[in-house]
């Protein structure tokens, strides 16, 4: 089923995507990337392997070679130079998507199960605004702050919060100074519903400003 939601999505040009369920024997992984997991419970391994198996399945289709994708000391993925990629897990799924360096200067990606938001989670990741504007629909308002955070770390290199960013339809709002971006940036977004997910994309085309 999501496999069928990403088919529909509008990816960057030069860009690749690869989709894969969790299940099964783990793919084998570099050891640059086997160490960086080598305490990791069960679930966290078997996410972070299937994670690596679709980043390299995603840039094989932009030609580039079978190269490891460590996790840097912020753990988020180190990409192969002229390369820029996101990798998203939920619900036994995992999917990555790479853009070349000339077509986008960061990406961030996120896929959630078209379900409510946990109601514990409510106040913290929306606003009262955004509880109003989006009613029952707040799981998408989570998958609109993930991926645009994914998106803006390589830049900002900063952990900010989910209150950090005010979210609409179509783009995302600071609310405060964060790095070089300034309170009332505005960020657009493209998010997909459909099959039972919710598929979000933050594309960056230029440096903060």
């Amino acid at each position: 089923m999501l496999h069928r939601l990403v088919e529909q999505a509008i990816w960057p040009e030069k860009s690749a995507w690869a989709v894969t369920q969790i299940k099964g024997p783990e793919p084998e992984l570099f050891p640059a990337e086997a160490c960086a997991i080598s305490n990791a419970v069960p679930r966290r391994r078997a996410e972070f392997a299937f994670g690596r198996h679709v980043a390299r399945r995603a840039m094989a289709g932009l030609g580039f070679p079978d190269v490891p994708v460590p996790m840097g000391p912020d753990r988020a993925p180190q990409w192969p130079p002229g390369l820029h990629g996101s990798i998203s897990h939920a619900e036994g799924h995992c999917l990555a998507v790479v853009s070349k360096s000339e077509t986008v200067t960061s990406l961030g990606i996120d896929v959630e199960p078209d379900l409510p938001l946990p109601e514990d989670v409510i106040e913290t990741v929306c606003s009262v605004t955004e509880r109003q504007r989006f009613a029952q629909d707040l799981r998408r308002v989570f998958s609109a702050k993930e991926a645009v955070f994914k998106a803006l770390y390589p830049e900002c290199g900063v952990v900010f919060g989910f209150d950090a960013l005010e979210v609409t339809e179509s783009r995302a709002q600071f609310t405060c100074d964060i790095g070089p971006f300034p309170k009332g940036k505005v960020l657009p977004f493209s998010q997909w519903v459909g099959e039972g997910w919710i598929l979000t994309l933050c594309a960056r085309h230029g440096r903060a400003s």
